[in-house]
C-alpha cells in the first residue's frame, strides 16, 4: 500500500478526467491529493473566459473579485468548468478513504451579491428544517432554490445507486459532497475499485448539478428577485471594501440573518450559538432573526428589560460609549460581561423590519414549498 496506491490511483483518475492532481501532503501511509485548479477564469480558444465562480468558490476571495473590481456575474460563462471532474479531492489516512466533489458555488456569496444580506452565521440545522427554509426564502429565495435543487438531485442519485447515507456529508453552503468509507483489509486494487464505484455516483451528481448552475432558469431566479440593483455589482454601499475598509458615505453594512433561538435540543450547542451572537451584537453587527426582526442586547433589571445602545440613522447600535460597561476592549473583560446572566438577547419589533421578497416574485419555489403560497402565509 502507501506510495504504490497513490501512484496507481492518481494515474487512473488523471486518465479518466484528462486533468492533473497535485499532492498537498502525504507519506507512505497517508496522503492528500486535489485536482489542480488553473487560474480562473480560464481563457478558451474562442475568447470566452470560463469558470470564475467554479474556481473562485473554492480558492478565492469572491468579494475581492466581484465587489472590489465591480464585476457582474457573467451568465453562463462564470458557471461553466471547461475541465469538470467528479472527484476533486482524494484523502487517505488510517484505513479510511475520503472523496470530495466541490459544489462550484458559495451560497453565502450569492446572498451577498444578489440580496445584500449575510447568511454565513446560519447554523446548518436551519437547512434541515422546512419551516426555517421557508422563512429564509423570503429574504434569499434563489439561494434557497439552489439548495432545494441540489438536495433533490442528491436524493435521486443516492437512491438510484443505493448509497449508504452514513458515508455522505453535504455542506449546505458550499454544496460540496464528501464520501468517506473504510478501507480496512482491502488491497490496493480493491481500494481503487471502491473509489471508482463511488466515482460513478459523484459523476452523475456533479453532471446534473453543473447543468443547473449556468442555466437560464437559475439566472432568472436570481435576477428577478435581486435586492438593491443600484448597488450591483459593486455593493460598496453595503459591503465596505476588502478587509473591512470603509468608504465614507458609502458604508451602511449588510444585515445578517440568524436562527435565534436555535432550539437544537442540545443546551450546550444553543448556549454556544447564543454566546457567538452576543459577541456579534457587542461589535455592532446588524443581526436579524428569520422573521426579519432586529436582534439586540438588553439587560434584565428590577423594572424589566432595558435595551442597550441607541440606533443611529443608519441602524448602527454602538455600545462602547465612554463610561459604559462596554467600553472595554480587553478580551477577558469582554467575555466576563457577555457571560453575565442578566445580559440577554431580545427581539426589537420597534426597529425597521428587514423587507421580505414578495411571494409573486418567488413562484419558482411553489413546487418546493406549496404551503408558503397559501393566503394565510403572507403577512
Amino acid at each position: 500500500m502507501g506510495e504504490n496506491l497513490q501512484q496507481k490511483l492518481i494515474e487512473v483518475l488523471e486518465k479518466r478526467y484528462n486533468c492533473k492532481y497535485r499532492k498537498v501532503w502525504g507519506g507512505a501511509d497517508a496522503f492528500f491529493f486535489e485536482k489542480c485548479l488553473s487560474v480562473y477564469p480560464m481563457k478558451m480558444p474562442d475568447g470566452r473566459e470560463l469558470g470564475m465562480m467554479i474556481g473562485g468558490s473554492v480558492h478565492a476571495n469572491l468579494e475581492l473579485i466581484y465587489f472590489e473590481s465591480m464585476r457582474s456575474v457573467k451568465w453562463p460563462d462564470d458557471w461553466i468548468d471547461p475541465y469538470p471532474s467528479p472527484i476533486d479531492v482524494v484523502h487517505f489516512e488510517e484505513d479510511t478513504m475520503e472523496l470530495r466533489a466541490w459544489g462550484g458555488v458559495n451560497l453565502n456569496f450569492m446572498a451577498e451579491m444578489y440580496y445584500a444580506v449575510y447568511i454565513s452565521f446560519l447554523h446548518p440545522l436551519v437547512f434541515k428544517r422546512r419551516q426555517d427554509l421557508m422563512k429564509l426564502a423570503r429574504f434569499v429565495p434563489a439561494v434557497v432554490k439552489d439548495f432545494c435543487v441540489h438536495s433533490k438531485i442528491t436524493d435521486e442519485v443516492f437512491t438510484k445507486y443505493n448509497v449508504d447515507r452514513s458515508e455522505v456529508e453535504i455542506n449546505p453552503i458550499l454544496l460540496y459532497c464528501r464520501m468517506k468509507f473504510s478501507t480496512a483489509g482491502m488491497s490496493d486494487d480493491e481500494i481503487i475499485e471502491s473509489v471508482l464505484k463511488r466515482e460513478e455516483v459523484l459523476s452523475e451528481l456533479k453532471r446534473r448539478w453543473e447543468e443547473w448552475l449556468p442555466s437560464d432558469e437559475r439566472r432568472e431566479c436570481y435576477e428577478s428577485t435581486i435586492v438593491c440593483p443600484e448597488d450591483y455589482p459593486a455593493r460598496y454601499r453595503i459591503y465596505g471594501g476588502h478587509n473591512g475598509i470603509r468608504r465614507p458615505g458609502l458604508y451602511e453594512g449588510m444585515p445578517s440573518l440568524r436562527k435565534y433561538p436555535l432550539e437544537s435540543g442540545n443546551p450546550e450547542l444553543d448556549e454556544k450559538v447564543e454566546q457567538g451572537l452576543k459577541l456579534c451584537l457587542w461589535d455592532g453587527s446588524k443581526e436579524y432573526n428569520l422573521d426579519g426582526y432586529r436582534l439586540r442586547l438588553a439587560v434584565k433589571t428590577e423594572r424589566g428589560v432595558e435595551l442597550l445602545g441607541k440606533p443611529d440613522r443608519k441602524g448602527w447600535i454602538k455600545l462602547k460609549k465612554e463610561g459604559s460597561i462596554f467600553e472595554t476592549r480587553a478580551k477577558e473583560e469582554r467575555d466576563e460581561i457577555l457571560s453575565r446572566k442578566d445580559l440577554i438577547i431580545v427581539v426589537d419589533k420597534r426597529m425597521k423590519r428587514l423587507p421580505k421578497i414578495p411571494l409573486e416574485k418567488m413562484q419558482f419555489l411553489r413546487e418546493d414549498f406549496p404551503e408558503m403560497f397559501t393566503a394565510s402565509s403572507e403577512e
